[in-house]
């Protein structure tokens, strides 16, 4: 993405008729417990308690399913607040954290609910969907952890996943979000099927596709994605790139606005 922004996320978002909201664009990045206290706040402030919020990260994901796909997996699951799924503990190699690594070999950071013969057995908090409230009282919970194991995260949902499942659960069977950290070398979890992604083990086709930091994957997977097939013709592509999408950000995400792919990536398209 052009100078770190979500560029191929928000096209993709756009594409899908997908509507995202921006927490915190143009904020300083002070690291990866920032996004769970602008998460707090706007599910604390801004969200109908009884309300359902999806949250994914952003200049690592794509689009390529709509909301109601999104929402009725979701439904199906059955559990107030759901995860996206991994193969492994990549956390642990994270380097902002390399000098807290004692931390993350107690049990509490390590186990998982899921049982050794599932593929995606381990939590990613790159994405998850849930009831607003619930959401809201565990994003406080995560927040009281930080100096405990501060600058990550992941290791801090893990926490709450592991103390409140089946309540907090993951998206086992990727119906919703295909995480591409890979389990092995050369493993990619997916084939092309006519323009969007199927998993190889699951055989569904994930909405979102989460690259796990990975950024340089996403333009050549991109490249591949039924939109761009279709959009081509000006108008569609005019329509994409000044597509107007809301952001909330600074103290209380109470500087707010909307901003296009125009406005953040002028030579991205």
């Amino acid at each position: 993405s052009a100078a770190g922004y979500p560029c191929e996320m928000l096209e993709s978002a756009a594409s899908s008729g997908v509507d995202i909201t921006i927490l915190g664009y143009g904020d300083p990045w002070h690291g990866l417990t920032q996004k769970l206290d602008a998460l707090l706040v706007y599910a604390r402030d801004y969200a109908a308690p009884d309300s359902t919020l999806l949250f994914t990260d952003g200049a690592d994901a794509l689009f390529q399913g709509n909301l109601s796909t999104i929402v009725d997996s979701y439904e199906r699951i059955g559990a107030p607040l759901v995860f996206s799924a991994e193969c492994v503990c990549g956390y642990m190699r994270h380097p902002t954290v390399h000098k807290k690594l004692t931390c993350f070999r107690q049990p509490m950071f390590t186990r998982s609910p899921q049982p050794m013969d599932r593929r995606y057995r381990y939590i990613n908090s790159g994405g998850f969907i849930g009831n607003a409230g619930y959401i809201r009282e565990v994003l406080a919970s995560v927040t009281r952890l930080e100096s405990y194991c501060e600058y990550n995260d992941q290791a801090l949902m893990r926490v709450e996943y592991t103390n409140r499942y089946p309540n907090i659960t993951l998206d086992l069977n990727t119906s919703i979000w295909q995480v591409m950290y890979p389990c092995f070398q050369g493993d990619t979890h997916v084939e092309e099927d006519d323009g969007v992604f199927r998993n190889l083990y699951t055989h569904n086709v994930p909405p979102i596709v989460h690259f796990a930091g990975t950024k340089a994957l996403i333009e050549s997977y991109a490249a591949k994605l039924f939109y761009r097939r279709r959009y081509r013709a000006p108008a569609e592509l005019e329509r994409i790139v000044n597509t107007p999408f809301r952001y909330m950000a600074g103290p209380g995400l109470k500087v707010q606005g909307t901003v296009t792919i125009a406005d953040m990536c002028p030579e991205y398209l």
